[in-house]
């Protein structure tokens, strides 16, 4: 009989201090996700920056676990979409290709064939060096993240029209933006599933139990 997974969503009433908590989680989070992409990005093995990262940013074993598990489905998650971009490009080609076969191969063209070869033609070159660059980004395994949204990132140039009077009023959402939620991962051989998140309960009440990151314990 196969098992089920069951998910379970709930919103958490908190206090102000709370509330800090989580906000400071994850904005801690949301660093060293960025800075792990960063060594990522100039060739680092994830894996082997464990022991480096733990002392540098005060964070258990387990906490870095979950942010490199997060930053790796992310990864993953681009270089599926820049395969799929790149098939996409192939028939782009093909089909282009085959247009300026056609148009050019036709002896008397009107004028608006004549335009339709010479902007298939600038396609096709721009195509081409897109398909290039892509083959040559998954050979190498290069991958382009934007923590925070692009659509966030573009707001700032036009930060009127965007409902910001100010670039720091976009830089706030910004910064927001890019550290706003963190992941906890569990493993079935710890106590409750999860030795960094447990979920108990309190009567008719539900109580969550987080791990402080040592970075954090202080505050």
């Amino acid at each position: 009989m196969d098992s089920k997974t069951y998910t379970y969503h709930t919103r958490l009433e908190l206090n102000d201090t709370q509330s800090l908590f989580l906000e400071d989680t994850a904005s801690l989070c949301g660093r060293i996700e960025r800075s792990l992409f960063a060594d990522f990005s100039r060739g680092a093995n994830i894996l082997k920056l464990k022991s480096t990262y733990l002392k540098k940013y005060g964070i258990t074993a387990r906490q870095f676990n979950a942010i490199r598990v997060k930053l790796e489905g992310k990864i993953r998650s681009v270089e599926a979409l820049q395969k799929e971009r790149l098939e996409d490009i192939k028939a782009n080609l093909q089909k282009i290709s085959k247009s300026i076969q056609y148009l050019s191969k036709l002896k008397q063209k009107t004028d608006k064939q004549v335009l339709s070869l010479h902007q298939k033609k600038r396609k096709l070159s721009r195509l081409t060096q897109k398909h290039e660059e892509l083959e040559s980004s998954l050979h190498e395994g290069k991958v382009s993240l934007c923590f925070g949204s692009k659509k966030l990132f573009q707001k700032q140039f036009h930060l009127e029209e965007n409902g910001y009077a100010t670039h720091q009023e976009w830089k706030k959402d910004w910064e927001a933006s890019r550290s706003h939620q963190f992941y906890v991962l569990g493993s079935k051989d710890e106590t409750m599933g999860n030795q960094s998140c447990v979920m108990t309960m309190n009567g008719d009440e539900l109580n969550l139990r987080l791990r402080v990151p040592d970075a954090l314990i202080e505050q």
